[in-house]
């Protein structure tokens, strides 16, 4: 039974999902409209989804069609492949003391900020830091629209997420934890609302302005190269401007669940 989807998944029917029961084919993200970004660490000898330098990561190739790949052109900025870390499957580790982080760039088919979903499997490696830990970001005008940031110090050591326009994040009651987990974001800036894992976290003032620059979606710190964390990716997949249905929801949390034994 999930414990940290939008929705629970203990009906066998969904947990049936993309088990390809009964002949049909089985789901992949690429199923359901809006799918704006895939990335997909969890096996760095597949040249499709992974391109490496020796151990290092030089980009995580986006699997859905808008081609925004995560790239990094300095080396001890990339993070490192992992081997087999998790249920047989690789990863990529971002390391905090060495700046290590990802970045599609500017993106045009992010600049709408309508209904954002964030499907995410990863987990926090090391010894919480004094300070806050980025999982991932968006950044638009220059303001940091940032979902995923972690902050470790005493005594919160729980997980923060931005919303809107404000700089004041909101704590959400999710504990700093080394495990592997399975995160569902749910994002919609317009009405600046945010979710995670079907909890409403916060309500701020709204993002209205068209971007003057495209956006950019990184990972392993902020946008802007400020922050950073250390975190530990399997698997991320992104929709935009679809309000995604219940079953939607549990279709890609039952894939991800499917593929990484993830609660």
């Amino acid at each position: 039974m999930s414990t940290q989807g939008y929705i629970s998944t203990a009906d066998p029917f969904l947990q049936g999902v993309g088990a390809g029961r009964g002949g049909a084919p089985p789901f992949v993200p690429t199923d359901i409209a809006g799918l704006v970004g895939w990335w997909d660490a969890s096996d760095k000898d597949d040249a499709g989804k992974v391109t490496l330098n020796g151990s290092k990561i030089t980009t995580l190739i986006d699997q859905s069609t808008t081609g925004a790949n995560m790239t990094q052109g300095t080396d001890s900025k990339r993070p490192t492949a992992s081997v087999a870390s998790h249920n047989g499957l690789d990863s990529a580790v971002f390391d905090r003391a060495s700046a290590q982080i990802m970045g599609t760039g500017a993106v045009t088919a992010y600049d709408s900020w309508n209904d954002l979903w964030i499907f995410s499997v990863h987990r926090y490696t090391g010894t919480p830091v004094a300070a806050s830990e980025f999982l991932f970001s968006f950044v638009n005008n220059s303001t940091f629209h940032t979902i995923g940031q972690w902050t470790w110090n005493s005594p919160s050591n729980v997980q923060k997420a931005y919303v809107g326009t404000s700089a004041t994040p909101h704590d959400v009651s999710i504990p700093h934890s080394n495990a592997w987990g399975q995160f569902t974001h749910y994002y919609a800036p317009v009405t600046a609302v945010s979710n995670l894992d079907g909890v409403q976290t916060d309500t701020k003032t709204p993002i209205t302005t068209t971007p003057t620059t495209h956006v950019d979606f990184a990972i392993g710190g902020t946008a802007g190269d400020a922050v950073h964390g250390n975190v530990e990716f399997a698997e991320i997949v992104v929709y935009q401007d679809t309000l995604l249905t219940v079953g939607e929801v549990s279709q890609v949390e039952s894939y991800l669940q499917g593929r990484h034994g993830t609660p």
